[in-house]
């Protein structure tokens, strides 16, 4: 079930963003490549 807004932002007012330690973010966050290549979409 999804966290509610209240919810999520109290995970973020507790969660210990000191260092490194990107921990919180596990199942929350998602990154993917980008379909087109910079180098090959920059101008020359």
């Amino acid at each position: 079930m999804p966290e509610t807004f209240d919810e999520l932002i109290a995970a973020r007012t507790t969660a210990d963003v000191s260092g490194w330690d990107l921990d919180w973010l596990d199942g929350r966050a998602a990154e993917a490549r980008p379909a087109w290549v910079y180098q090959a979409a920059r101008r020359p």
